[in-house]
């Protein structure tokens, strides 16, 4: 990762702290969702993602082990401990749902950085979406094609492009692509 002294920030996008103030000044879409919304969604959702069948899959056995053993503990709870980790280190953190995906779609083409197992940019090729999936440090066998590459591969490309930014790690790397990027920008993580 380079460090970009102020004055070329400063140059790519303005101020950081105003770029700072623009986003804290939006006032983005959210959703929040419960535990029983979660299932519904889960539920009702198009199979045809593959993640979103591993769910719903899972959110079977776990009702029938309940049903079965008779146990006290929620299907929530077994599901906390038994099966999202697993399912995270699988597919990916967010879980893309159909509407998700169609509106990616529509701002392509997409930059996904800090993109991991390219999970995202695998469901959005499938649907002939123009994306580019980067990661400091691919994995092996990944979903899709993922390039070495942080934040400084935006210096390569324009505003015409999607920044995608799902669950960045921990650290500066999402605050600089930012400061980097000259197009849109979609951001998919939780916002405590």
């Amino acid at each position: 990762m380079t460090e970009y002294p102020r004055e070329e920030l400063s140059g790519r996008g303005g101020d950081p702290e105003a770029i700072s103030d623009r986003y804290r000044e939006q006032q983005p879409d959210s959703i929040s969702v419960s535990w029983s919304d979660f299932v519904e969604t889960a539920r009702n959702e198009d199979d045809t993602i593959e993640y979103i069948a591993a769910i719903q899959d899972a959110l079977t056995r776990l009702e029938r082990r309940k049903r079965e053993r008779d146990t006290l503990t929620p299907v929530s709870a077994l599901w906390e401990t038994d099966v999202q980790q697993r399912l995270i280190a699988s597919y990916a953190f967010a879980i893309p749902t159909h509407e998700a995906l169609e509106y990616l779609r529509e701002q392509a083409p997409i930059i996904e950085l800090g993109a991991w197992k390219g999970y995202w940019a695998y469901e959005l090729d499938k649907r002939g979406v123009d994306v580019t999936a980067y990661d400091v440090s691919p994995v092996l066998d990944p979903w899709f094609s993922v390039e070495s590459g942080d934040q400084d591969v935006l210096l390569g490309y324009s505003e015409a492009e999607t920044l995608v930014l799902c669950w960045p790690p921990v650290g500066s790397m999402a605050y600089e692509a930012l400061l980097l990027h000259d197009g849109d920008v979609i951001y998919i993580a939780n916002a405590w």
